[in-house]
Order: structure tokens, then C-alpha cells, then sequence
């Protein structure tokens, strides 16, 4: 695709319902809009992991992009994880296959509050290194080894976004924090959905799920009930 083609309109409506993105991923996309060869140059941060936006008009599926398909343990992997299309926004794939994205199971959720997440080649999402997208390209940057990544934090700082300062060793001490805050996480409900594929057995809503203790026990023994007695 070329340069000229990309819009920040046409990106954000097709990956993000057209809703606004974060500070940081807004100045990254008004970046690729109005700077002829940005893509391909040292000060695109992108290039710090390898990686390269989803294109609002990219051929096939996100997962024949990236390659998941090639990897996913079975049809009713895919089928589970087309269900949770409506709670992702892929916005980035690696060289190796792994996506990036938003999570989003609440609605009325700003993106700049919502958790990123990878999803490898094997089908297996992981909370995202940093909390922002600058935060998680520092961390690919500083993991590389690739000297004080000075670089990256002026191609950062150019476009108008603070650069984060934090080292690798704080920016996962502070993922541990955040995954405890998350009550309910893209794992877990593609798992579920996924048991209920192979099973055929309703699952849970996400209102039960994610810790709900007493009321989702309840729920779950209510669902089964109804499931037994509809056979």
C-alpha cells in the first residue's frame, strides 16, 4: 500500500470503529498521514520491534495475516476467537506473526484506558509489556539490546508524545500490578469460548466471569441446569 493512501480517518474507522486513539497511537498515525517516507525511515518507532501498522484495506482475515491459522490448534480455536471480534481492535503485526491490540470488553471504555494485548502465532494472548504503545515499543527497543535507545525516544519525542523513561525491569513490575487489576482478560474468555465450541455447552457471560465469586457459581450452575434439561 502506498504512503499517500493512508488516512488517520480511514485507520481509526476500520481498527477502532472510529473511535479516538490513545495520545500516543494518534500522534504515531498522524505521523504515517503527513510525512512522505515516514514508514520506511529510522524515526517510525514501529521498526524498534519489527513491526508494521494493519493497513485499513490489508488482504484476508487478521488471523491469515498473521499467521495464527498456520499455528491455531484447530477450527474451533478460529471459531472462538472470530466470536471475540467485537472486543479486539488489532492494530499491529510483527514480523513474526504476533498482533497487537486493544481489549475492549466494556464498551464505554476511552482506548487510552484499555489494556494491550499480544496474540502470538501460537493463539495465546499475553498482556502487552507497557501500558501504552510507546511504553511496549521501548520495551522491544531495550530487549533488543539496541545501545540506550536514545534513538527511539527522539523518534518518539518528535511527533510530540513524552517518551517514557522507564527501564524494562520497572515497565514489568508494573505489568504485574496491572494484571491483577483485570477482571476479566482475552485468555480467559477465548479459552472458555473455546471449550464451548469443542463441547457444544453454553458458556458463561462475561458478566460472571473474572471473579465474580458467589453470583458466577450461581450463574454457572443455572446455565448448566437449563442446558441439561433442553437436551
Amino acid at each position: 500500500m502506498e504512503q499517500q493512501q493512508f488516512t488517520v480517518a480511514g485507520f481509526t474507522q476500520a481498527r477502532l470503529g472510529s473511535r479516538p486513539a490513545p495520545d500516543d497511537f494518534a500522534a504515531l498515525l498522524s505521523a504515517y498521514e503527513s510525512r512522505l517516507g515516514f514508514v520506511t525511515s529510522t524515526k517510525n518507532p514501529l521498526l524498534a520491534c519489527n513491526a508494521r501498522l494493519l493497513w485499513p484495506d490489508a488482504s484476508g482475515t487478521l488471523i491469515d495475516q498473521s499467521g495464527v491459522s498456520e499455528t491455531a490448534p484447530n477450527a474451533d480455536f478460529l471459531a472462538a476467537l472470530e466470536s471475540m471480534s467485537t472486543w479486539l481492535s488489532f492494530v499491529l503485526v510483527t514480523e513474526q506473526g504476533d498482533l497487537l491490540c486493544y481489549w475492549h470488553p466494556y464498551p464505554d471504555t476511552p482506548f487510552k484506558d484499555c489494556p494491550l494485548y499480544w496474540l502470538n502465532s501460537e493463539g495465546q494472548f499475553e498482556l502487552a509489556e507497557g501500558e501504552t504503545l510507546m511504553e511496549t515499543l521501548l520495551f522491544k527497543e531495550q530487549l533488543a539490546g539496541r545501545g540506550d535507545s536514545s534513538n527511539l525516544s527522539r523518534a518518539i519525542a518528535a511527533f510530540g508524545v513524552e517518551a517514557p523513561s522507564c527501564t524494562n525491569d520497572q515497565i514489568l513490575a508494573n505489568r504485574r500490578k496491572r494484571e491483577k487489576r483485570i477482571a476479566l482478560d482475552p485468555q480467559t474468555v477465548l479459552t472458555n469460548r473455546q471449550a464451548a465450541q469443542e463441547t457444544h455447552e453454553p458458556e458463561i457471560p462475561p458478566l460472571f466471569s473474572g471473579g465474580y465469586g458467589l453470583l458466577g457459581a450461581i450463574a454457572a450452575s443455572v446455565l448448566a441446569l437449563i442446558f441439561m434439561f433442553s437436551e
